[in-house]
């Protein structure tokens, strides 16, 4: 989903948001988004306990990185919230 909103007169931000499934025992996720530039700001909720950092940031998508590998069950899934 995406959002527009002016912020001012001279100020516009764009807001995407979604969730991504994680596979079983994935270190990683790759998550598609529609940004003009790599100039925004990513925010990440992992469902099980991790550290998380941002790799391959391009403004079609960014990789969403774990230090603890997602649940072996498959129920991995974060929430991820981009704007600019």
């Amino acid at each position: 989903m995406v959002w527009t909103r002016a912020a001012n007169l001279n100020d516009t931000v764009t807001l995407q948001s979604g969730q991504a499934a994680v596979g079983a025992n994935a270190i990683s996720v790759t998550v598609v988004v529609s940004q003009t530039s790599t100039g925004y700001k990513i925010g990440v909720a992992p469902n099980w306990n991790t550290d998380w950092w941002i790799t391959g940031k391009t403004a079609g998508q960014f990789i969403v990185n774990f230090s603890t590998p997602a649940p072996a069950d498959g129920s991995g899934s974060i929430d991820w919230t981009v704007s600019q």
